[in-house]
Order: C-alpha cells, then structure tokens, then sequence
C-alpha cells in the first residue's frame, strides 16, 4: 500500500498547512465577477483606438506616458488569479509603477502647468500618498487599493477624454472599464481587510 500524497493528507482535518498558507488569511475572492472582466477589458482598451489626433485614430499604446491605467489593469488582473501568499511581487511593481507616474507627470508639469497635465498630476499626487505611503494588514489589500486608486483618477481622465468631440469607442468603453476595476477593486479591498482582521 502506498503512501497518501500530500494532496490527501491536506483534505484530512487536522493536516498542517505550510508555512505560507497559514501566515496569509483566507479571502473569499467575490470580487473576480467585476475585476477580473473589467480589468481584461481595460487591457483590450490598450489596443483600441481611444481619440482623434490631428483628424488620426490614435491607439494608447502609442503613447508611453499614458500606460499607467493599462499596465495596473494587468497587474490587477494576475493579482486576482493567483494564490493570496503570491502577491508580494505584484504589490511592489504596482507602486512603482504609480510612484514613476507620479514623477512622470511631475515632469511634465515643470514644462506645462496648465490643463491636463496639472489635473493629472493633482491627481495622482493623491494617489501616490493613498496607495503607497499608508500601510496595508496584507500584499492583497495593498493591490486591491492600488487598483482602487489608480482607476479613480482612470475614471476622471476616460471621461474627460469621452466628452471630447474627437473621442472614438475605446474611451468610451475605457470609461466604463475604469468605472468597473474601481467598483471591484474597492469591493476587493473590503475582502482582504476583513480577512486580514480575522487572523489571531
């Protein structure tokens, strides 16, 4: 008779986890109904032509300096795939990220300090200060609140971008997908914060 495999004996009560599962709380991830679509979606939106430059469609992807929403919409999408105790990487590049956004637009602001790029950089100011400098009770309740703030000011700057006389479908849709990882983000964020409340 062989051995049971440690599959088994991990269904068995009583059977000790590893170290990195005990460590992390247990989250009931109900979240994915709204972040996992929505933040595939602002993927998708990187694609797409979002405004009308110079009578042209114009794809964000031509425009470095406006990653940001996109690249936390994938980091967002793999931190809701993977194990909670994964999520120490993803944390650290999501506010990096935000934090060289910050110094982006930071820039940017000492050569234009009018219109949009003021805006942006009030903006994410705020975000900078929210998402990474306050402390987080775990790595999922810091991406959950980096997606959070990150598609606040994503919500304010589609919709600005959807007002204009030149949008295309993909603002119009990056709005919507803005809106969305902002709603399921913030409901993420309450999970992993209750959870996290319930370890002794």
């Amino acid at each position: 008779m062989t051995d049971p495999s440690v599959t088994e004996l991990r269904l068995r009560p009583g059977f000790p986890l590893p170290d990195a599962e005990q460590s992390h709380p247990a989250v009931i991830r109900r979240h994915r109904w709204i972040t996992l679509p929505s933040s595939a979606v602002m993927i998708v939106c990187w694609f797409l032509p979002v405004v009308r430059v110079c009578g042209k469609p114009t794809i964000p992807l031509e425009w470095p300096m406006f990653w940001t929403p996109y690249v936390v919409a994938g980091l967002v999408f793999a931190a809701a795939l993977v194990r909670p105790w994964s999520l120490r990487g993803i944390a650290i590049a999501l506010r990096v990220i935000i934090g060289l956004t910050v110094v982006g637009f930071g820039t940017l602001v000492m050569f234009d300090g009018e219109g949009f790029a003021l805006v942006g950089i009030g903006a994410l100011t705020i975000t900078i200060v929210l998402a990474i400098t306050l402390p987080a009770k775990s790595d999922e309740a810091m991406c959950a609140r980096c997606g959070f703030f990150v598609a606040l000011p994503s919500c304010l700057w589609f919709g600005a971008i959807a007002l204009d006389k030149d949008a295309l479908f993909g603002a119009y849709l990056s709005f919507a997908a803005a809106i969305a990882m902002w709603i399921g983000c913030a409901w993420w964020w309450g999970e992993s914060e209750a959870a996290a409340q319930r370890v002794p």
